[in-house]
C-alpha cells in the first residue's frame, strides 16, 4: 500500500480544469489508474500542454505536475459503522 511521506500547502491562482468525465464503469480493477496510462499513450496531456501560454512552473510551485480530480457525493461516501 502507498504511504504518504510529506504534505504541504501552497497557493495557486484560479484556474479551470478540463478533461474527460469517467463513470464507475470505466474503472479497471476498481481504479482509474489505467485512464492515466491511456492519456499518456494517446498524447492527450501533450495536446493540453501545447495550449498553455508560458511555463506553469513560474505560476505556482507544482505547476509542472498533473492534477487528477475525483468528485464524490453523498451516495459515494461510506459512513463509518457506529456499532
Amino acid at each position: 500500500m502507498a504511504e504518504i511521506i510529506k504534505t504541504y500547502r501552497q497557493s495557486i491562482p484560479a484556474m479551470r480544469f478540463i478533461g474527460k468525465k469517467y463513470e464507475d464503469g470505466d474503472r479497471v480493477n476498481g481504479s482509474f489508474g489505467a485512464k492515466w496510462g491511456e492519456w499518456f499513450a494517446n498524447g492527450w496531456f501533450g495536446e493540453i500542454e501545447r495550449q498553455i501560454d508560458g511555463d506553469m512552473k513560474n505560476i505556482y510551485e507544482d505547476g509542472d505536475a498533473y492534477i487528477g480530480l475525483m468528485r464524490g457525493g453523498r451516495k459515494t461516501i461510506k459512513k463509518p459503522d457506529n456499532t
